[in-house]
């Protein structure tokens, strides 16, 4: 896909572990199908600082992404859904796609067979029962 916009990093402590985090959303245009006339568009999350620092993400940049849809419940009792990067690769100018370092593809990720997914192949993994210190 193509990176349609990139947020601000975000970063706190976790009220848990006492841990500093970041982490990073940005847009993804995509396409389904080879004659899709208008791209589909997906709000992604990255975590960690050393995966966002790396990745140093721009509009237009083409990416291949690994990641998993992960759903959580608000305070209120709504749900809501959020697609988490596990690993992400760039495209170069001479066409090939390589992966910053701290994104190394296949380290965190889960194959297509384990449940992960990819920018062409959706796919979704259930949570189980985890627990974070997110706002939502």
């Amino acid at each position: 896909g193509i990176i349609h916009k990139v947020f601000e990093p975000a970063s706190g402590t976790s009220k848990t572990t006492g841990n500093a985090w970041m982490s990073q959303e940005f847009v993804l245009a995509y396409y389904w199908y080879p004659n899709q006339q208008y791209p589909s568009y997906m709000s992604c999350r990255m975590f960690g600082k050393d995966k966002v620092q790396s990745a140093n993400l721009q509009p237009n940049d083409e990416v291949q992404i690994r990641f998993s849809v992960e759903a959580r419940e608000s305070d209120s009792g709504r749900w809501f859904n959020e697609v988490r990067v596990s690993s992400l690769l760039k495209k170069q100018p001479n066409g090939t796609f390589v992966s910053p370092q701290g994104l190394q593809p296949g380290s965190t990720a889960a194959s297509p067979q384990q449940g992960g997914a990819s920018a062409q192949a959706a796919g979704n993994e259930a949570t189980q029962g985890k627990k974070d210190d997110m706002p939502f």
